[in-house]
């Protein structure tokens, strides 16, 4: 009995007992216990296969729930991305800097793809180094300790270059970009290096840097690194479109000015041709005058005055022709710093008490230049610069040598004054511009300025603010310092001995002048008014020794017509007088070396003078 199943066992000690029981109820009770023992079996094949089953149920359960949060962190990681490429058009439809983009964009680079630096690299002219234009690293993360990296030392820039596309940097599989070149890796465990192009060809890399482990990129992000990439792109191709356009427009601004001032100057040139032919009468009768009086005489001081003013107006010609660069200059090797004190000495006294000038002149400041017109050139600058400081200030004087390339002489001339608009700046080297009241200024001062320092293969150029002040920079080509030549001491003119001279002038008034000039000086005159008339003189002439000529005639020039002449008067010689600048007499061939020109308008005694000279030269040869 005690191997029964224990729920029968129960069952017949409850109901039978001890009692004795027939061997068919025994049989019977051996199939009820097989019955219960084959139960106990069946249930815990059922009992297993629920619980089979149940593990199954939980299993699909947590991998649903797995997949379920890992739809929802690629939809959310997506929807950021996303946020981040919108967020990355509006960075770069703002129009900032480049530099402000570039920031902007890689903070956005950080937060987005959960890294600690990202970093922008623009590749050099020489495409043989890249240069950060910027970088952003989470708070705490040390930055980078070079802006400078050098291509061959970096496989890793040098693959995203040469393969166009984004490069997975993993410095546990690559141990040897663990510290490469100039830029220190330490610390970083994994990157992007994604490549920037324009056209096709390589601008630059986007660096993503991952410092906290290692990392497993998603093709999702390597595309957005790519997006990112061309982003950078546009920035840097729109940046180089930008300079462009800046510099095309600076370039026909600069243009326009030039042309402007060219025109000016023609113009200003033309005048002061037309100056110079009426100065030569006033001047030459004033003189003539002077000499034929007494000392004494009631009239003399009226008819100085009339000299005086010719002198003046002969000067200011000379301010037109030095701003249409037209000035006769005597180019010799000066030191600037010389120039500026010599200058400094003159003001020091005439400056009021309430403004300051200083001189920062470092080292040998040799150029090639008009020490007079340097002189000039400088005096303008400062009286211009006193005169924008009425309640007083400082003036500055700094020279310096330069490299632009090439060596140059830099002299900036700055104040502490009232300043310019940029209306103002625009003219302010035009001629008869001027913001000083009426009668104060002839507004030739600057213009006269310009155009010296033109004339002398140089620049000058002007930037002010208002409130703050101007400054003015003069730019020469350097020269090598030599020492300067003695000038020969003026001589007074020879009077005349009756020589016979042919004067060739059209224009009536200087032709009358000139012969009364020379006849009263004691030489003997056959005077012509034109080209034609000089040829038929010269042929009834034989007794000419020189003939003296206007350069620019009608039907014929100077030059030509003596050719004509001296076929008539081989031994003639020839004086040319001009009022027009050296553009225009070059070609006519009496700028070369042993042609005498006097330039008008002249004094008697600079005719006369040279007459005598030329005379004097031609005895000598003969």
């Amino acid at each position: 009995m005690s191997e029964r199943h224990h729920l029968l066992r129960r069952q017949i000690a409850r109901l039978i007992r001890d009692e004795p029981v027939s061997p068919t109820f025994v049989q019977f009770l051996d199939a009820v216990d097989r019955t219960y023992h084959q139960s106990d079996e069946d249930r815990r094949l059922l009992e297993r296969s629920l619980e089979l089953m149940s593990e199954e149920m939980l299993e699909q359960n947590a991998a649903l729930s797995r997949s379920l949060i890992a739809e929802k962190e690629v939809h959310t990681r997506t929807v950021r991305l996303h946020d981040a490429l919108t967020h990355l058009a509006t960075i770069l439809a703002e129009g900032n800097d480049l530099v402000t983009s570039m920031t902007r964009i890689c903070g956005v680079v950080v937060e987005a793809l959960d890294v600690e630096r990202a970093s922008v690299w623009r590749l050099d002219d020489d495409t043989t180094s890249m240069q950060c234009l910027t970088m952003f690293a989470r708070s705490g993360h040390p930055p980078l300790d070079s802006n400078v990296v050098a291509i061959d030392c970096h496989p890793a820039y040098l693959t995203a270059l040469r393969t166009a596309r984004v490069v997975a940097v993993d410095i546990d599989s690559q141990p040897e970009l663990a510290a490469v070149g100039p830029v220190s890796l330490i610390d970083i465990t994994a990157g992007l290096m994604v490549p920037c192009r324009i056209a096709g060809q390589p601008v630059g890399v986007v660096h993503i840097a991952v410092i906290a482990g290692p990392r497993d990129w998603t093709a999702e992000e390597k595309l957005f690194a790519a997006s990112v990439a061309d982003c950078v792109s546009l920035a840097l191709e729109s940046e180089r479109r930008r300079r462009e356009e800046d510099l095309r427009i600076g370039l026909e601004a600069d243009l326009r000015q030039r042309q402007r001032m060219d025109s000016i100057g023609m113009l200003a040139g033309g005048i002061a041709h037309d100056f110079n032919n009426l100065l030569v009468p006033i001047l030459g009768n004033a003189e003539m005058v002077l000499e034929s009086i007494e000392p004494n005489h009631p009239d003399r001081d009226l008819i100085d005055e009339i000299r005086q003013a010719g002198m003046s107006a002969r000067d200011l010609v000379g301010q037109l022709l030095a701003f249409s660069r037209k000035q006769v200059l005597q180019l010799r090797t000066v030191d600037i710093a010389d120039e500026a004190r010599t200058v400094a000495r003159l003001l020091i006294r005439a400056l009021p008490e309430h403004v300051e000038l200083q001189l920062d002149l470092v080292g040998a400041l040799s150029v090639r230049a008009d020490p007079g017109q340097l002189q000039q050139v400088i005096l303008n600058l400062v009286v211009n610069a006193k005169d924008a400081m009425p309640a007083g200030g400082t003036i500055r004087m700094i020279g310096r040598r330069v490299e632009l390339p090439g060596p140059h002489i830099s002299l900036v001339i700055e104040d502490t004054g009232t300043g310019m608009d940029e209306a103002t700046l625009a003219k302010v080297f035009e001629p008869f511009f001027t913001t000083k009241e009426l009668g104060r200024g002839t507004g030739l001062g600057l213009s006269t300025a310009y155009g010296i320092v033109e004339q002398h293969g140089g620049t000058l150029t002007a930037t002010s603010q208002l409130g703050r002040g101007t400054r003015f920079e003069l730019m020469l080509p350097c020269a090598v310092a030599a020492s300067a030549a003695q000038p020969e001491r003026a001589k007074r003119p020879k009077p005349g001995q009756q020589e016979s001279i042919l004067l060739v002038e059209d224009e009536p008034m200087v032709l009358g002048v000139s012969k009364r000039l020379l006849v009263s000086a004691g030489f003997r005159v056959i005077a012509a008014g034109g080209p034609e008339e000089a040829i038929a003189l010269a042929s009834k002439h034989p007794e000419i020794e020189l003939v003296v000529t206007d350069v620019m005639m009608p039907g014929m020039n100077g030059v030509q017509m003596f050719d004509e002449i001296s076929k008539l008067l081989p031994g003639a010689g020839v004086l040319y007088m001009s009022g027009y600048d050296n553009e225009v007499l070059a070609p006519q061939g009496v700028l070369a070396d042993g042609v005498d020109l006097v330039r008008k308008p002249f004094s008697s005694a600079d005719l006369i003078g040279a007459i005598a000279r030329r005379l004097e030269a031609g005895r000598r040869k003969s």
